[in-house]
C-alpha cells in the first residue's frame, strides 16, 4: 500500500509526464510532444493503471520516469525508475565521458571504450550526431545496403 505521500508524488510525476507531451504551452513541449513523444493509451486514459505500473516497477520518490529509448513514448514496456544520474547517461545530448574514456551507442544505448567506436565516424540523425558503435554500424550498413538493392528496379 502505498503511504499518501507516494500517491501525490505519483500524481505529480503523472500530471508533469502527461503535460510535457500534450500540453504546446508547456516550456518542455518541444523535446516531448513536439518531436512525437507520446503516453500510452492505457496510461493515458488511466492514471490509476500508471500509479499500479508504478508501484510494481520499483516506484521509491526519490527516483525519476525514465524513458529507456529516448525516442519512444511513455508504455509499461519502455519505462523504468532510475535514478538522476542514472537517468543523466540516456539523455540524447549525453553520449560521451572523457574522463573515463566511454562513448554510448546510439542504436545499442551500451557505454563502451572509445576503441569501439570507428575514430571520428558518426551517422548524423534528424537530432544531431549519433555515434554507433563498430558492432551497430556493421548492421546499419548492412541495412542500408539491403535497402538500396530493394530499391533498384531491374
Amino acid at each position: 500500500m502505498a503511504t499518501p505521500v507516494e500517491v501525490k508524488t505519483l500524481l505529480i510525476r503523472y500530471y508533469c509526464m502527461m503535460t510535457r507531451c500534450y500540453n504546446p504551452n508547456h516550456i518542455g513541449f518541444r523535446f516531448y510532444g513536439g518531436r512525437g513523444i507520446t503516453v500510452c493509451d492505457e496510461w493515458r486514459n488511466d492514471r490509476q493503471a500508471f500509479i499500479d505500473w508504478a508501484k510494481a516497477n520499483g516506484f521509491k520518490p526519490e527516483l525519476q520516469i525514465d524513458r529507456i529509448d529516448n525516442d519512444g513514448s511513455y508504455s509499461p514496456d519502455n519505462c523504468r525508475w532510475v535514478t538522476r544520474s542514472q537517468q543523466n547517461l540516456n539523455r540524447r545530448d549525453t553520449v560521451t565521458n572523457l574522463e573515463k574514456g566511454t562513448r554510448i551507442c546510439y542504436k545499442c544505448k551500451i557505454e563502451k571504450p572509445f576503441s569501439e567506436f570507428y575514430r571520428d565516424r558518426t551517422t548524423l540523425g534528424k537530432h544531431g550526431y549519433k555515434h554507433l558503435c563498430k558492432d551497430c554500424d556493421k548492421i546499419y550498413r548492412r541495412e542500408l545496403r539491403e535497402r538500396k538493392k530493394r530499391n533498384k528496379k531491374p
